[in-house]
Formats: C-alpha cells, structure tokens, sequence
C-alpha cells in the first residue's frame, strides 16, 4: 500500500505515528492526523477483515510486523477495547525486545518510543503497563539498538475526530495524558536521527499536542486515566441505568409517559439518554470491559463496592451477547436506530438471558449431582476397601488361646 503524500506541516519533518488498533475512534485520529501530514501506520495481522478494510479506506500504511513499527514509529497511540490494553502494550514491548536483538548497533542512540495508551482503563491498568515498560528499558539498557519506551497515560473523551466539510475545521474529541513526559518538550530531528527532551518554538510533540487539542492533567501515571474513569461513570452509567429503566417501562407499556415526564421535569437529562440509547449498540461490546474498569478504579481507589458497576458490565454484556443490537457496527446501523427498537430487542434479549442462564444453571446443578454421585461412590469404594482389608486381616488371624 502507497503511504499517502503530504507536504510537510510548516516545513517540519513529521514523525510516523502507530494506531494500534484503527477502529472507529482511532481511524478517525489517523485521518485527522494524515490531514495535517502525518504518515500514519498500523499492524493488522488477526484483525477482521471489517477493521482491515477500514485501515485501506484510511489510507493507513500497514506493517508486516509489529518489529516495523519500533524501527519505522515515533508514536504508538493504543486504541483498543479496554480488555485488550495490556496485550497490546505487551505486544509492543516484546517487538521492542525482539527488535533489538536482531538490530545491528546504529551509529547514534536510536530515539524513544512514545506510547500513548488512550483507552478507558483503570489507573491500576496504566501503573501496570508502565511498570511492563520500565522492565523492558531495563532489559534492553545495554542494548545499543534498543529503543527506550516512554510511556503516556491517556485518555479520550468524546466522539471521533470529523472534519467539517464546510468551515474546514475538525471536531475533536478531548484528549487528556498524564505522567512526568510531555509531548511538548519532545523534538525530532531527522539529520541526526536523534530525540531530545529539549523545548522548542514548533517541536514535533508541539505540534501533536496542538493537532490533537491534548490536555495534560498532572505529572502521575493513572492521572488521566482516573479523570476518563470518574467521567463515564457518569455518562455511560447513566446510559445503563436508562436502558433498564426505559426497558422496564416498555415492558409495562409505559415508555412514552416515561418519556414525556423526562422531557417535562428534565429536559436536558431527556435529551442525553434518549440520544445515548441510540448511539449506543454498537459500542457495547466495548463498555463491558469499561464499566468493569470503573468498578476496579471506584473499589481500589475510592474504597467503594464493586458492585454497581459490574451490574452496568452485565447491561451492555447482554446487549452485545443477548441481542440482535450485538451485531450492530458504526456506519452500518440496521437496528435499534430508535429509543423503541432498542427497548424492544433489549426485552427479547433479557428473555434469552434467563433462558441462558438457567440452562447454565441446570446443567451445573446436573454436573454437581454426578460429581457428589462420583465422591459418594469413591468414598463408598474407600470404605468398602477398607472394611475388606480389615475383613481380611480378621480372617487371617488364628483366636488367642486361653
């Protein structure tokens, strides 16, 4: 695939930036970011075929291997669903191992690897890749060909980035980093191959930090990563709850009372959820492990019980595993496009949901009968064993005579 040609922002030398992986937001930062004259890449081996042509249509330079992306990025921006944050840092740390082994020893120290982790993690998540990085900085430390990874903890608040046809202007999520690195004092510079945390009048972390509108919110790691936690605590908790409240209120035919009340008492809670209920089936999926994220964040963090948020888990787990609202991908909407649909095929659903768990329910209590048959029969053959040794021994022995 061609790399796509740009003249050069302000006469600057762009880094190429890693999206790992281009789903739906991160598609949307790359064709922002190959916009402004970014070479953007990726790596799609075991990807779905929807995600790889999503990376074509973007243009996006794909990588054989993740080894191209220590030798070729500046930037890696992790964009994956929550549960898969850890594995791809590890896959990138180990590219980083692997790389440096087979690398012969450049003339100047290679420059460092900058992972941005963007996704909706818990804090405890961040300190944990960050300590996988150090590890591996310290493994590679003897390494002339080793690339040093600074990790950034991030996070995104908001919808994809969109360009608006008419003013030329983006719409851009919010982007928050925390931790002691700032992109801003980051500068490349191309004829000695070298990065220095040096600040500059338009350095190249500058001018990712403009593009991409970031925040930083404090020197710690698990900083950003807590703000974006607290945040859709509150926005895509109170989607979960509206779901069951609108869902319950469908079932007892009582949705537009509902509904008109909320538009009545409070208008701009409405107007939220009964967008949200909409926008929401095809980001399910990836809001179950944001919610359990949440719940491990409020539990180590705030001291507070697990419970609330694992509840919210189940509510978009049944909706990606129960409904027809499971297939539903952004940009190729065929169902629940209404507030009613949605209730709808979330009512059917919660049906299958019983029915599923009761047949899990039976066959566990199916599997624990044979197994107590099993331990009753295993006791009754130790038993019985054990009563003809002693049988045994009592008819081998001869009376004491008197």
């Amino acid at each position: 695939m061609e790399q796509p040609q740009h003249e050069p922002l302000d006469s600057h030398y762009l880094p190429t930036v890693a999206i790992l992986a281009p789903g739906e937001m991160g598609t949307g930062i790359g064709i922002m970011l190959r916009h402004h004259g970014y070479t953007v890449a990726t790596q799609l081996l075991g990807r779905s075929e929807y995600t790889v042509q999503r990376a074509r249509d973007a243009q996006f330079h794909c990588y054989p291997s993740d080894e191209d992306i220590i030798a070729e990025c500046t930037y890696v921006f992790s964009i994956v669903p929550p549960a898969e944050a850890i594995a791809t840092a590890r896959r990138i740390a180990e590219a980083a191992v692997s790389f440096a082994s087979a690398a012969v020893a450049p003339e100047h120290p290679p420059a460092p690897l900058y992972f941005l982790d963007l996704n909706a993690t818990s804090p405890a998540t961040a300190r944990a890749i960050a300590a996988l990085f150090t590890g591996v900085n310290l493994q590679l430390q003897s390494n002339p060909a080793g690339r040093r990874i600074i990790f950034v903890d991030g996070a995104i608040i908001g919808g994809p980035p969109k360009l608006d046809p008419h003013n030329g202007e983006w719409f851009k999520p919010n982007i928050i980093v925390s931790g002691p690195t700032k992109l801003s004092l980051t500068a490349f510079n191309e004829h000695d191959d070298a990065t220095t945390l040096v600040e500059t009048e338009e350095d190249d972390g500058e001018i990712l930090e403009r593009i991409l509108g970031v925040k930083w919110v404090g020197s710690e790691i698990g900083q950003a990563s807590g703000v974006k936690m607290c945040f859709a605590s509150l926005t895509k908790g109170l989607t979960a709850l509206a779901i069951e409240s609108f869902t319950t209120a469908s079932a007892l035919g009582l949705l537009k009372p509902l509904q008109d009340q909320l538009a009545e008492k409070t208008p701009l809670i409405s107007g939220f959820v009964n967008n949200a209920i909409i926008q929401m089936p095809p980001k399910a999926y990836r809001w179950v492990g944001e919610m359990e994220e949440i719940a491990e964040t409020f539990y180590t963090e705030g001291g507070f019980d697990k419970t609330i948020y694992q509840g919210t888990a189940e509510v978009f787990r049944t909706i990606n595993e129960d409904t027809e609202l499971g297939r539903e991908r952004s940009g190729m909407r065929n169902r629940g496009k209404t507030v009613e649909d949605v209730t709808s095929l979330l009512a059917e659903g919660m049906k299958h949901r019983r029915e599923r768990l009761s047949r899990a329910a039976t066959a566990n209590d199916g599997s624990n009968q044979k197994n107590e048959k099993v331990v009753e029969a295993l006791k009754g053959g130790v038993i019985g064993l054990k009563i003809a040794e002693e049988d045994g021994g009592a008819k081998g022995k001869q009376p004491a005579e008197k």
